[in-house]
């Protein structure tokens, strides 16, 4: 949704007859932005309504924001921080001070009467201080997104230092898990290693060297025991 460029295109169609440097392919392509402004304004003002209940997606101090410039004065907030906006209040007839939810609908309202009525070529009303209503309003927009891309990238920058630190912790679990396994096998085969010590000095020697029976059997049970 760009409000300027809507009104920008509405203007140049009103006034057509003074800018004789401009064909019809410039025209219609003025003709087409507006139409574009237009519905992009009426999809914004029907999504706005889904995006102030889902206030889950933003953090508190955003979605307060959000709520004073959308039901508010939005002349007071943006004179806090700009005090050249003085001149808001006498703006749009004073919509403005209403927030912008309300500001939206009456233009959306308004440029489609025009639009309907007139088709952009004949104006019927000179507003006072429109375009600067509009471009107080378009201020207004920019600041909001600007302070939502500063929440979403503050949100990431979270959400990327969670996952990272969950991940550390987890290499260091497994890193840990793997020392106690090693460990857990060297004690296994320290053991192993006792009882075969043990097994080979309590047995004759003429045994191990002479005996086939005896060494055939005292493999198959060391390895059915798991000792080698």
């Amino acid at each position: 949704m760009n409000i300027l460029s809507l009104y920008q295109s509405r203007e140049i169609l009103f006034y057509k007859t003074a800018l004789p440097f401009l064909n019809q392919t410039d025209l219609n392509e003025y003709y087409s932005i507006a139409q574009q402004g237009l519905k992009g304004l009426e999809n914004y003002i029907d999504k706005q309504w889904i995006i102030q209940t889902n206030n889950y997606f933003f953090d508190s101090d955003f979605f307060n924001l959000l709520n004073r410039f959308s039901d508010g004065n939005l002349c007071e907030e943006l004179y806090l921080i700009d005090q050249s906006m003085n001149i808001c209040n006498n703006t749009l007839g004073g919509v403005l001070q209403k927030g912008i939810s309300s500001a939206l609908v009456d233009i959306k309202n308004q440029i489609k009467t025009e639009f309907e009525l007139t088709n952009f070529t004949n104006r019927t009303n000179f507003p006072i201080l429109e375009l600067e209503g509009i471009s107080i309003l378009s201020y207004g927009l920019q600041y909001l997104i600007e302070k939502f891309n500063e929440d979403l990238s503050s949100y990431n920058t979270q959400v990327e230092t969670n996952y990272n630190i969950t991940m550390i912790i987890c290499l260091c679990i497994s890193l840990l898990n793997g020392l106690l396994l090693l460990k857990f096998d060297q004690i296994i085969q320290l053991r192993n290693y006792i009882l075969l010590t043990k097994f080979i000095f309590s047995v004759p020697l003429a045994s191990i060297l002479f005996d086939d029976n005896f060494l055939r059997n005292t493999r198959s049970y060391f390895v059915n025991e798991r000792l080698i």
